[in-house]
């Protein structure tokens, strides 16, 4: 903002957000911006027209979608910065689930797989959505909508790949279609940018078929850019590759809860769209070798979150192995709890099992334990630490 602009940007300000029409109309022609904060919510969209090509694009955000011709959506979303997209697809999926008929007269009328990145956007949405949407929207959804997505996916797609699996499981689609989609999803994946959430899906997807060798770049995509319950069948390996590296300290610098991840049942499907045929192999024995070395390793064990869940990982296991009763845990006093038989778990009361790391009371409500025998058959000469 200029010097000469501050006052009156500050009046502008002060008449935020119900706005001033009069008062704006009379400073647009030599302060746009001051204008446009001031404006009224109802003829916001009318002055963007007029001044936008004057502000920085950031401040479309101040736009509300209420009062925006429904057939402009897709096209103001082509313009919109990421930052602001943001912004609008919380009002956008507000909308979809509350009154949907109204923005669905705004699928744009023009071929799908030439779609601009604003239809691309919107089409995702309604996909992401489509459980709230009208029956009768579906064939559309599944037709239009996934074909604009996937003409200029944007980077924010988990979403819409969540919505598409259950959209086929509603309409009892043949898994035979389900899998040609994903592979078509997967193609259009591997040929994004990396950090595109499309192309972390879809470098699972191949390593989750053998078709890509296990490396710790990708290791890292896969925790920054998934939920865990994607990758957790194979987090154990996954854990092994990041302690053994030379990088370790700085992997594990992200809030992994690695006892809800690592100490599932044998056999649980992995939520990740497409990988239905990928189930969980249980904690590898094998792991804790390598975390205690690990451990041992570090001079001084840093008291952060993340390595305290490393610690009440190693605890739980230890306790396993040694048919004990697991310590107090550090992330969630039961965390040791989910390498016990559930038979022998006590009774928890939910507040108990809420009092502690979300993640960790989510698998204690649900009562998954991870326990099995090989946990309690690990060679007898590893030592528990501190021994």
């Amino acid at each position: 903002i200029e010097p000469s602009s501050e006052s009156i940007v500050r009046s502008a300000l002060s008449q935020f957000p119900h706005g001033d029409e009069e008062w704006a109309n009379q400073v647009e022609a030599r302060y746009p911006l001051a204008a446009w904060i001031a404006s009224p919510k109802e003829t916001r969209w009318q002055r963007w027209q007029r001044v936008s090509s004057r502000l920085d694009s950031e401040w479309m955000a101040l736009l509300d979608l209420d009062y925006l011709p429904i057939e402009r959506i897709s096209e103001l979303a082509d313009n919109a910065p990421e930052s602001v997209k943001q912004v609008f697809s919380e009002t956008i999926t507000s909308i979809l689930r509350a009154d949907p008929d109204n923005l669905l007269r705004s699928w744009p009328a023009i071929d799908p797989t030439h779609a601009n990145r604003g239809a691309a956007w919107l089409a995702s949405h309604f996909i992401e959505n489509s459980a709230w949407l009208p029956k009768e929207a579906y064939p559309d959804i599944l037709g239009w909508a996934v074909e604009a997505w996937l003409s200029d996916p944007p980077k924010e797609s988990l979403g819409a790949l969540i919505g598409l699996k259950w959209l086929y499981g509603f309409e009892n689609k043949p898994q035979e279609d389900f899998n040609i989609v994903m592979n078509r999803i997967r193609d259009v994946g591997t040929e994004l940018a990396e950090g595109h959430h499309l192309n972390t899906w879809s470098r699972l997807y191949d390593f989750s078929f053998g078709n890509r060798d296990n490396n710790l770049d990708d290791i890292a995509l896969f925790i920054r850019d998934l939920p865990n319950s994607w990758w957790a069948p194979f987090s154990s390996e996954f854990l092994i590759k990041i302690v053994n590296s030379s990088e370790a300290v700085d992997y594990l610098d992200a809030e992994i809860p690695w006892c809800s991840v690592i100490l599932r049942p044998i056999g649980e499907i992995s939520d990740a769209p497409g990988l239905s045929s990928i189930s969980h192999k249980g904690c590898e024995p094998g792991l804790l070798p390598h975390l205690q070395s690990f451990i041992r390793k570090i001079p001084d064990t840093p008291s952060s979150y993340s390595f305290n869940h490393i610690l009440d990982l190693i605890n739980a296991i230890e306790s396993a192995r040694e048919e004990k009763t697991p310590l107090v845990g550090r992330t969630h006093k039961f965390s040791g709890w989910l390498a016990q038989p559930e038979d022998n778990w006590p009774d928890f009361t939910m507040k108990m099992m809420m009092d502690g790391d979300i993640n960790i009371s989510e698998r204690l409500i649900l009562g998954k334990s991870g326990f099995h025998a090989g946990l309690s058959e690990i060679d007898d000469s590893v030592k528990p630490l501190g021994s």
